[in-house]
């Protein structure tokens, strides 16, 4: 090694060894505040600032534990400090622990140093968020232009049996550009509203590979007023860095999209059909195991799984999630669905979302009703799991077991329920009118539960004396159990008008007539043929090649 290769060396050495340092001051600085041990945490402020001078935050984060600490002089000194750095509160007078310098005669001035700063960031970041967003969508353009599959470009002359066996085995996929494997995307939600995600590809990507997929929902969706300008890498970090180190660790692309308030996966429903969307959009230009999509997220995000689960859950041949709240705020919370496929839930034992005993109530319930459900509880956490170390064990035993299951679209027995018929399929089964009016089966029943003990997200020790049902039930449903064997297809109802039987090749023979039984009538049996238009249609629509629908059938419960 050169002489200056070596000085190289040894400073990048001194850098990282005074950046871990500053780590773990910092760390020790936050419990000490945590503890309301304010004079440890200013002293160990003091040190922090002494091996980093630039970080306005934190430098301010310094003012407040003075202030806390009774060093009123030496806090408006970091005020000061944080501002000529650039830091911005917008309202300084509301926070909390700068409350005893309020009577100070510097404050008035601290407080126009504040605004103007936040003046100026926000006018900074409007531009940079308008640069940005320009930059993404348009080099989204470009690449849609460059590397888009289209039907049309597929050999879709001859039979429609040929052109099935064709579709199986289409792969027209090419590398692909990215951003140091990122793709910073948008989906269109409306004529006006576009969602911003991230997907991160596996190193070395092979397009004539197909990838198993995994959606990273984000917690804490009602806390944002309104979406993103545009997606950036950080959604891998942070409460997501688990779940991203595994996925890459599986070669797994990773979708990571967001959510606003208005627009999100667990209420309302304006922005729940923007996974399968982005799912769907993405197969278009990337090669994806379409038996090997999986859910997952922390919070709103896991909530937002289990949804999918309950709601939408045809694309997906796992979900999971940490510190989950199991219902559905926008209409019934039908258990029975989650038959159909795997729930896994990390939780903890000191989390107000869920609390300990709504878990265990729910996974006693879902083993009476055969679903494949499993809660691994973490003892002494609260609600904010993720950011722990410690949750990078679990995280990769929930892993292990969502990557042992694959999707079988074609699956012999169904149960599906729904209040509305937006939500009405799942796989090969479609529920498309309800008939509420009539009288109900006597299996289809009502599952319910009631919670009690639930915890302060102020102070995760202490137990509020409250308790609330598990499971709501604002509409009527209707119900279908369903199965299939040698083109016989039986069915059960309740409370449904009408059904749609989606038919595939891997599950009836289309030389021999199909018969449908409803309720122990024979209400179909004849023949069915390969329906060339519809195939390519849905095909066209979900570019699915594991699960190509042929063909169905329409039948009056």
């Amino acid at each position: 090694m050169t002489m200056k290769r070596l000085i190289l060396s040894l400073l990048l050495l001194t850098v990282l060894a005074h950046a871990q340092e500053a780590r773990t001051i910092m760390e020790k600085a936050d419990s000490c505040y945590a503890a309301k041990n304010y004079t440890e945490a200013a002293s160990y402020m003091d040190q922090f600032i002494a091996l980093d001078s630039t970080c306005d935050g934190c430098t301010y984060n310094a003012a407040c534990y003075n202030a806390l600490a009774g060093n009123k002089e030496k806090a408006i000194l970091y005020l000061r400090r944080s501002f000529k750095l650039g830091y911005a509160a917008r309202y300084l007078e509301q926070d909390d622990d700068l409350k005893s310098l309020h009577g100070l005669p510097e404050w008035p001035a601290l407080q126009k140093l504040s605004a103007d700063n936040y003046a100026i960031a926000m006018e900074k970041r409007a531009k940079r968020n308008k640069e940005l967003n320009t930059r993404y969508t348009n080099w989204q353009h470009n690449w849609e232009k460059q590397y888009r599959i289209a039907l049309q470009n597929a050999d879709t002359a001859g039979s429609a049996r040929q052109v099935y066996q064709r579709l199986q085995h289409w792969n027209p996929y090419q590398p692909i550009s990215s951003i140091n494997n990122y793709l910073f995307l948008y989906q269109p939600i409306n004529n006006s509203k576009k969602a911003p995600y991230t997907v991160l590809l596996p190193n070395n990507y092979n397009p004539q590979k197909a990838y198993p997929l995994l959606v990273v929902l984000h917690g804490a969706v009602f806390m944002q007023d309104d979406l993103q300008p545009y997606a950036d890498s950080s959604a891998t970090r942070y409460y997501h860095r688990h779940f991203t180190k595994y996925a890459s660790q599986a070669n797994m692309i990773v979708v990571y999209p967001n959510a606003s308030r208005k627009y999100n996966w667990v209420y309302p429903d304006s922005g729940f059909r923007v996974t399968p969307d982005i799912i769907h959009y993405l197969k278009q230009f990337i090669n994806i195991d379409d038996n090997a999509v999986y859910i997952t997220g922390h919070s709103n995000g896991a909530t937002g799984s289990f949804g999918y689960l309950l709601k939408q859950p045809s694309l997906f041949a796992g979900f999971s999630g940490m510190n989950t709240q199991p219902i559905i705020r926008t209409g019934g919370t039908f258990l029975l669905n989650a038959r159909n496929r795997n729930f896994y839930n990390i939780a903890t034992d000191k989390d107000y979302y869920y609390p300990p005993a709504a878990n265990d109530s729910i996974s006693k319930l879902a083993h009476q009703l055969n679903i494949n459900w499993t809660v691994d509880m973490q003892k002494g956490f609260p609600h904010w799991f993720p950011q722990f170390d410690t949750a990078d064990v679990p995280v990769k035993k929930m892993f292990a077991s969502m990557l042992s299951y694959q999707r079988n679209p074609f699956q012999n027995t169904l149960y599906w329920e729904c209040d509305n018929i937006q939500y009405g399929r799942c796989d090969w089964l479609s529920i498309t009118r309800l008939d509420t009016l009539q009288q109900r089966a006597k299996w289809h029943l009502q599952y319910n539960f009631t919670i009690p003990y639930w915890i302060d997200n102020m102070n995760p020790d202490k137990i509020i004396d409250s308790s609330s049902a598990g499971f709501r039930y604002p509409r009527q449903s209707g119900a279908v159990q369903a199965t299939y064997a040698a083109n016989v297809f039986r069915i059960e109802s309740s409370c449904v008008q009408s059904l749609r039987i989606f038919l595939s090749p891997q599950m009836i023979d289309f030389s021999k007539p199909v018969a449908v039984w409803i309720n122990g009538k024979k209400v179909f049996d004849k023949k069915v043929q390969y329906n060339k238009t519809f195939m390519l249609q849905n095909f066209r629509e979900q570019f699915d090649r594991k699960a190509i629908w042929v063909g169905y059938i329409d039948v009056n419960s």
